[in-house]
């Protein structure tokens, strides 16, 4: 079986009184998955969204990871599922989420034609229709 990890780490010397440092990692049992850049024609919930994770394509959670490709931090991608926003990702930023596979998670820009790149691992769900 692979194996996905993930690792996260960041700090500062100034956002709080004192120094912190943060770090974690994880790795996760996945048997499929896709890497994709595209172009996010959509600027709004709806219509010309990207669909990054589609419901039910796996089978017990969806490891997700979405990135900003542009270098203007004005240039915002929102990830949403249903009529919720979960995250706005300036230009340059990223998003890691370790997903339920029960909802489709889509993408919309500020700005039209905007490029992100996104990957999604998991244990596929070989009933799953993506149609």
């Amino acid at each position: 079986m692979a194996r996905i990890k993930a690792q996260l780490s960041f700090s500062s010397q100034n956002a709080l009184s004192y120094p912190f440092s943060l770090s974690a990692s994880f790795e996760g049992t996945v048997d499929s998955g896709h890497t994709i850049r595209s172009k996010v024609l959509g600027v709004a919930q709806g219509s010309n969204a990207v669909t990054i994770a589609k419901a039910n394509d796996k089978t017990e959670v969806a490891y997700v990871y979405v990135r900003n490709l542009s270098i203007e931090k004005e240039e915002i991608i929102t990830l949403y599922t249903g009529s919720t926003d979960i995250a706005k990702i300036s230009g340059g930023e990223f998003a890691f989420i370790p997903a339920t596979v029960g909802i489709d998670l889509k993408v919309f820009a500020s700005v039209v034609g905007q490029m992100i790149e996104y990957a999604v691992f998991g244990m596929d769900d070989t009933q799953a229709k993506l149609g």
